[in-house]
């Protein structure tokens, strides 16, 4: 038996993101306009216009929203010299030489990173 959970529109400019984060410690972003949540037996179904994923239900830790637009996202180009690693919820974790440096030495995870007066989300595969 299947069962939508929710569904979701968002009409402000800015990219909202629901980010899912599994046992196995991997972070995954959809787009949250158009998103739909499904369960079906054990799996979590989620959709967007563009993807499909299904969850065993006990490998996900925990879901949250992010509002980021892609197109603010600061590229390594944009950053230069050191910078302030934080985990997802704020905590921090310490300053690094560069953000190719941070990560070389960061476990695969999603992080917030700042320099100077610029702040992003960063990804460690």
């Amino acid at each position: 038996m299947a069962m939508t959970v929710c569904a979701f529109s968002h009409a402000d400019e800015s990219q909202l993101q629901l980010i899912f984060e599994t046992s196995d410690g991997e972070f995954h972003a959809f787009d949250a306009n158009g998103l739909k949540i499904t369960v079906n037996n054990d799996e979590l179904i989620v959709s967007n216009p563009t993807q499909t994923v299904a969850y065993p239900s006990l490998k996900l830790v925990k879901m949250y929203f992010s509002q980021h637009s892609a197109a603010t996202d600061i590229t390594a180009d944009d950053i230069q010299g050191p910078v302030e690693v934080f985990t997802a919820d704020g905590k921090y974790i310490g300053k690094f030489a560069s953000k190719k440096y941070a990560v070389e030495k960061l476990p695969k995870g999603l992080y917030v990173i700042k320099s100077n007066s610029k702040t992003s989300k960063l990804f460690v595969p």
